[in-house]
């Protein structure tokens, strides 16, 4: 392993996708991925989807979601501006968690780059327990006290990235999360900072709660040093920790193909839920 960043990210030498993983080899993944929060996995030509599949299941579970109507059905997903069935394909997606909008959210995620566009592409990653540590001990209290309403409807997510809240749906996906998130292994604190996806609040009111998600946004904004950007190669497959990093697509050239991926959400063997409707009028599920 070699580190990408001084504290997130390690590029994966001597691994091949397209071979079968032994039981001793995925340990020693599992455990980078925890120590390194991020890993790249370069020049993985004609790998197929049962190959990535099997390499997200050295992991956990997979997790696609059922509102996903594309080619590969629960098989996982393609991030493009070529494809029908594409997702998100152009300008740029703000720092976000996965799935926060489900009980349990998906503990990783997986992309694998299929082409890439002459301008290029990127992500960034930033290290969420980090961005906790740095805060003032004053405002660690209260995001410890505070739990935020996430929904989602699929329906009102733009090719650009862009959430209308006003569209969400009796359809929308929602779950109650912390607003700090604690590792139940080693009790560190992970900030869940996603104004995207949030419509309430829990031991604050509305404005106030709204009012500490932009002093937050503003006081992590600064931490670029915490942040490691991935500029895609085709062939690259990236795993991350998706409950101790947050992610964020880099905008690109529209007229260009944007990197296609197939995204395979990783569930823990009981953290997969069915996906519920939820009444945003009362905050509640139905």
């Amino acid at each position: 392993f070699t580190p990408l960043h001084p504290l997130i990210g390690a590029e994966v030498h001597g691994l091949s996708l397209r071979a079968p993983i032994a039981e001793k080899e995925g340990a020693t993944l599992r455990e980078a991925l925890r120590r390194f929060r991020l890993l790249l996995v370069r020049d993985q030509h004609e790998v197929s989807v049962d190959h990535q599949i099997a390499f997200t299941r050295v992991f956990g579970e997979l997790y696609v979601s059922r509102s996903y109507k594309g080619e590969m059905g629960d098989r996982g997903y393609y991030f493009s501006n070529t494809r029908a069935d594409g997702q998100l394909g152009t300008g740029e997606l703000a720092y976000h968690h996965d799935h926060l909008f489900l009980e349990r959210p998906a503990h990783a995620a997986v992309l694998y780059a299929i082409e890439i566009p002459a301008s290029g592409s990127g992500t960034k990653f930033r290290d969420a327990i980090e961005i906790f540590k740095r805060l003032p001990s004053d405002v660690q209290a209260l995001a410890r006290s505070v739990r935020c309403l996430h929904a989602l409807d699929y329906a009102s997510v733009t090719r650009t990235g862009k959430v209308d809240k006003r569209a969400l749906s009796s359809k929308a996906l929602s779950a109650w999360q912390p607003l700090a998130w604690t590792d139940p292994d080693n009790r560190d604190t992970a900030l869940w900072l996603v104004p995207l996806t949030t419509v309430g609040f829990e031991g604050i009111d509305d404005e106030a709660g709204r009012a500490l998600l932009e002093r937050l946004w503003h006081s992590a904004a600064g931490m670029t040093d915490l942040e490691y950007v991935h500029r895609w190669r085709a062939g690259d497959l990236v795993c991350w920790d998706n409950r101790r990093t947050v992610h964020r697509q880099v905008a690109f050239e529209e007229h260009f193909h944007e990197l296609v991926q197939h995204g395979l959400e990783v569930g823990e063997a009981d953290a997969l839920v069915d996906e519920q409707p939820f009444d945003l009028v009362e905050h509640r599920r139905v």
